[in-house]
């Protein structure tokens, strides 16, 4: 199956060069996410429109743009692309050449996320490998898990979805709630959400800890539709990622 991702992946890529749009879209899932910026300030596409609105700003930026793939990289259901870029800056004129390494994943046939890194080590760490080839028991869990927070708090649930499980279990504990699925896990977020007016959402701390385990402290604020009170919320929320992706969540509503 890991080689046939790799085929799909290249195959979108070949059609991209050939200037052949529609061929290459086909290869996107409908609900693709591009996660194209870095993990300061993420620039996140959504959708076949959005794989659109990612072609155009990078042409858009430089003229003369060339790319090519020096390296494929079969990680599983990753397929890591590393690639030279050379163009010339569209306003100052200036030679650019540089590297970026694309994640991608494949589900269900189709390219259904991608992740963009500044470099390969970045990548491999992302798919939690060294840059030797191995296994990496440091994979950068902390920055992903910062990146997904920060796409609650712009609203974006598709992006933070994107980085959960197609079968993520969280569990609300002090609800007593369990969330099984994308689907419920969205509608929890939507109306939790949406019961807040001006809502926002900053992580004070993030601990890595082993085994694919992440812990956060989170402050939620916002108020009340139809309320003029702040109602701020402290959290601690508990990740298990595995495969790049948050398999299971714990979510602790009053921590101390």
């Amino acid at each position: 199956m890991s080689e046939q991702n790799v085929a799909i992946a290249k195959r979108a890529w070949e059609a991209s060069l050939r200037h052949d749009n529609e061929m290459a879209l086909s290869f996107y899932d409908p609900e693709v996410v591009l996660e194209a910026g870095n993990l300061d300030t993420p620039a996140v596409y959504r959708g076949l429109d959005g794989v659109r609105e990612w072609w155009r700003s990078g042409l858009s930026a430089f003229s003369d743009l060339q790319a090519s793939v020096e390296e494929w990289i079969d990680a599983g259901d990753n397929v890591i692309a590393i690639l030279r870029l050379t163009g010339r800056g569209r306003r100052s004129g200036v030679p650019v050449e540089r590297h970026e390494a694309h994640v991608w994943t494949v589900r269900d046939g189709k390219l259904w996320r991608l992740r963009v890194y500044k470099s390969r080590a970045k990548a491999l760490t992302a798919v939690g490998w060294r840059s030797d080839g191995e296994e990496s028991t440091t994979p950068d869990l902390g920055g992903l898990t910062r990146l997904a927070f920060v796409l609650l708090d712009r609203g974006d649930l598709d992006g933070f979805l994107c980085m959960c499980a197609p079968d993520a279990v969280w569990e609300m504990t002090d609800l007593g709630t369990r969330i099984e699925g994308l689907a419920a896990l969205r509608r929890f977020y939507e109306e939790w959400m949406g019961a807040y007016e001006d809502f926002e959402f900053e992580v004070e701390e993030v601990l890595v800890l082993e085994n694919g385990v992440v812990f956060a402290v989170n402050v939620a604020k916002g108020r009340l539709v139809g309320s003029a009170v702040d109602v701020p919320m402290r959290t601690g929320t508990v990740g298990v990622w595995e495969g790049g992706v948050v398999a299971q969540g714990y979510v602790l509503r009053r921590h101390r």
